[in-house]
C-alpha cells in the first residue's frame, strides 16, 4: 500500500503462513514498577487496527505474576 504520509514510499507486508495476510511487529521490553508502555512503530500503526490487533506476550521470568494486556490502543500498555 502507498504510505499515507509519503506517496514516494510503499508499505509491504505478507503472510508468514496461513489463510490471511498479517502485519507483525516484534520486540523486547522490561517492566518498571510493574508497568510498561510500548509504542507501535509509525509504519505498523498505519496498517493495523489497534482495537482488534492480536498481542502475544511471552514472560521471560517466573516473577511476572499476572502479566496482561490491559487496553488496546495506539501503544501497548502492560501491567
Amino acid at each position: 500500500m502507498e504510505d499515507p504520509d509519503d506517496s514516494t514510499k510503499s508499505i509491504w507486508y505478507a503472510s508468514l503462513e496461513g489463510p490471511e495476510a498479517g502485519a507483525y511487529e516484534r520486540g523486547v521490553a522490561h517492566l518498571k514498577n510493574g508497568e510498561i508502555f510500548i509504542p507501535y512503530s509509525d509504519h505498523f500503526k498505519k496498517v493495523i487496527n489497534p482495537k482488534t490487533v492480536t498481542i502475544i506476550l511471552t514472560p521471560q521470568s517466573i516473577e511476572t505474576y499476572g502479566l496482561a494486556v490491559v487496553e488496546k490502543k495506539e501503544q501497548l500498555d502492560l501491567l
